[in-house]
């Protein structure tokens, strides 16, 4: 019987440790920073108001990002926007490759008052609906065209 609770304790002993492990780990699984290309031009929001689109491309491999904001107030560079299924200041999608495309349910595009290279610069991140974050930098021409929306 005594070496019975031994065993006992030492399954709870290491129970507790690989518990304790699984605490001390991120959540969400936060991807490391890629640096993305694109272009920041004007869009039509899905309740046909204006909005504006950012659409950005990996510089070191397939993932693809598209953001289309519509904050109130209107989005003012340096800024951010956030949304989620609350805050229905915008939405994103992500693809891992061309055809493989979903939908973000949460993110967030912070736009540098030091633009890029490129015109704008930041960052963004985005939780998609498994639970995972995608993130990156970015540099973004401005795209002068308007679109007519409504």
């Amino acid at each position: 019987m005594r070496g019975l609770c031994f065993e006992i304790r030492l399954a709870s002993f290491v129970c507790l440790i690989v518990l304790a492990g699984c605490q001390a780990a991120p959540s969400g699984g936060a991807s490391s920073t890629e640096h993305f290309r694109g272009t920041l031009h004007s869009g039509c929001a899905p309740n046909d108001a204006p909005a504006t689109v950012l659409d950005l491309r990996s510089t070191a491999g397939s993932g693809l990002a598209s953001f289309t904001l519509w904050p109130s107030p209107p989005l003012r560079i340096p800024g951010e926007v956030r949304f989620d299924s609350l805050r229905g200041d915008g939405m994103a999608t992500y693809c891992t490759e061309p055809d493989a495309c979903q939908p973000a349910a949460w993110g967030e595009v912070h736009f540098s008052d030091s633009p890029g290279e490129a015109g704008i610069g930041g960052q963004w991140r985005l939780g998609m609906p498994d639970g995972k974050q995608v993130q990156g930098t970015f540099e973004a021409d401005r795209l002068t065209s308007q679109a007519i929306c409504g």
